[in-house]
């Protein structure tokens, strides 16, 4: 019998079991590290898809958005409010414009109201937001605290009165909003806070407990859901108003990124969350809601969702930083589609809707274009 070794091909190594079991361990070692299709353990049910809209406008959109007016300012407002005739365009240290829209082909600025015009003024506003209630209007203002404005002429509204919170310029509000009986400030690094229905310049300012990270906006979902956008951290806080005596927060749903705005249309709510969309939520059961859609921006792009607002309960109008208006229809608000993407060129910071009449803040042109949005019937 011959000691003599024969030479084994490279095919028989690979076909060897010890040599194979190696390869295929090593196979498998580079696709962990790899991070491709792992697999992941859920410990109640499966992974569940959900639908995510594609930024690709229809060829043949139902929205149709026409120009009818524009109007430029010294300074690109950071918030609009449409109250009938008149329109508010709060400009943060550039104080705050009021305009008669009366025409809104041919908008008027009726007031100036001044800002910070001078380091350490010490009238020195900085207007982030107004609520109008009746013949008065309730402002956010970072520097003199939440003012009220005698607006018996909304044209010419004057400050009667104002009031800071505890705290530096970044705890004082930011917007504000009536819910049930109570008057609800987003008031930044102070979180929540609330006022009686007749409060005055004297009424106890209550906040919600809780550990807030920079709350911006509200919105009231019926019959008692109070839903604030609460940056970072604090994501979309969840408020339940059903004892009027005791309002509670109730829940914080995280989305992983900034949200800056919270709109609701009937059952659903969407959050604002910059450069990462938007998310889609159905609250039948507020005490646990569903994430059922989102908008995902690649991190490649400079698109960013500045603003949104909803038109005739079924479209999302969503601003965009990369200088356009999208419109999502949200008949199916699990599967939005978008419908129609309007170009403007510049970064829409603010929007406002007042029945089928839109106004967009173009930032760099320190202007207000104002549109005219319809759905006409399509001819066979």
């Amino acid at each position: 019998m011959s000691d003599t070794l024969t030479p084994m091909s490279l095919a028989d190594l690979i076909r060897s079991r010890p040599f194979g079991a190696a390869l295929l361990g090593a196979a498998l070692v580079c696709l962990a590290w790899s991070g491709w299709p792992a697999v992941a353990e859920y410990p109640s049910g499966g992974l569940r898809k959900i639908a995510r809209v594609h930024p690709v406008a229809s060829r043949n959109p139902i929205v149709h958005a026409e120009p009818i007016g524009e109007i430029q300012l010294g300074f690109a407002p950071v918030q609009l409010v449409a109250s009938g005739d008149v329109l508010y365009a709060p400009g943060g240290t550039n104080g705050m414009a009021t305009l008669d829209v009366s025409d809104p082909a041919r908008p008027i600025v009726t007031e100036l109201t001044h800002g910070l015009r001078y380091d350490d003024d010490p009238e020195g506003r900085t207007i982030l937001g107004v609520l109008p209630m009746g013949d008065k209007l309730l402002v956010a203002d970072r520097l003199l605290g939440f003012s009220i404005y005698d607006s018996a002429d909304p044209l010419h509204p004057k400050l009667e009165w104002s009031r800071r919170l505890p705290g530096n310029p970044t705890m004082q509000a930011v917007s504000a909003l009536r819910a049930g009986d109570k008057f609800w400030l987003c008031a930044g690094h102070s979180g929540l806070v609330w006022l009686p229905e007749d409060f005055d310049a004297s009424s106890p300012v209550t906040p919600i407990s809780g550990h807030p990270d920079y709350t911006r906006a509200s919105a009231f979902l019926a019959p008692h859901w109070l839903l604030a956008a609460d940056s970072y951290d604090g994501g979309m806080q969840v408020v339940d108003l059903s004892d009027p005596d005791l309002p509670r927060l109730v829940r914080q749903i995280q989305t992983a990124t900034f949200t800056d705005s919270v709109v609701t249309t009937g059952e659903t709510v969407i959050a604002a969350n910059r450069r990462r969309g938007f998310s889609i939520f159905d609250f039948q059961n507020p005490m646990r809601p569903e994430l059922i859609s989102y908008l995902f921006l690649p991190d490649w792009t400079t698109s960013a969702v500045k603003t949104i607002a909803v038109w005739r309960d079924q479209y999302l109008v969503a601003g965009n930083a990369d200088g356009y208006i999208d419109f999502y229809d949200l008949a199916n608000p699990r599967e939005p589609k978008l419908d129609l993407r309007l170009w403007l060129g510049d970064e829409c910071k603010a929007l406002a809707l007042d029945g089928d009449l839109l106004y967009a803040v173009l930032w760099r042109h320190k202007a207000i274009t104002v549109f005219r949005l319809s759905t006409p019937k399509r001819t066979a």
